[in-house]
């Protein structure tokens, strides 16, 4: 099973929909979304071109909190308040948006930590915990627009360019 993930979508709309294409040419029906947002309408526009399943946590640009929550729910997506531990075939997985900084030891009994919020890929492999920043969608504070697929048979990391 292959799973995105996507992080700081910021509500830029056309990047966000280039993302949902990618992930559709793919087959990939399982998204973690890392925080950021920023308002309920990036959502309806993932729906609009996605009709998988969508694990989200709040960023802290994520002000409307409560629309968020309702509007993922009325699509079928589910969000939570970070940190999120989640488990899919077997793979421990605890999402964040904002990670400690440089903090890259082993966590045991955890397959990957996924984190957002510092807008650049980071992909630390330390004994059997993957840490992954998938960069940013929206392409805001670096130009560089990606997004990651993991592999969660063979754990193997594919950063994808957005344009």
């Amino acid at each position: 099973m292959k799973i995105a993930v996507i992080s700081d979508t910021h509500d830029n709309l056309s990047a966000t929909v280039k993302v949902m294409k990618k992930v559709a040419e793919r087959k990939i029906n399982f998204i973690f979304h890392l925080g950021d947002f920023v308002a309920p309408f990036t959502l309806r526009k993932i729906k609009e071109f996605y009709k998988g399943n969508l694990i989200g946590i709040f960023g802290n640009n994520d002000g409307e909190k409560q629309g968020l929550y309702e509007t993922a729910r009325k699509l079928g997506f589910e969000i939570y308040e970070p940190p999120l531990l989640y488990e899919i075939q077997k793979k421990k997985i605890m999402l964040y948006h904002n990670h400690p900084e440089n903090y890259f030891a082993p966590v045991e009994g955890i397959d990957f930590v996924l984190f957002g919020h510092w807008h650049k890929v980071i992909h630390v492999r330390k004994e059997k915990t993957i840490f992954l920043n998938p960069g940013e969608v929206c392409g805001y504070l670096h130009g560089k627009k990606t997004f990651a697929i993991i592999d969660l048979k063979t754990k193997e990391i594919e950063i994808v360019d957005i344009e």
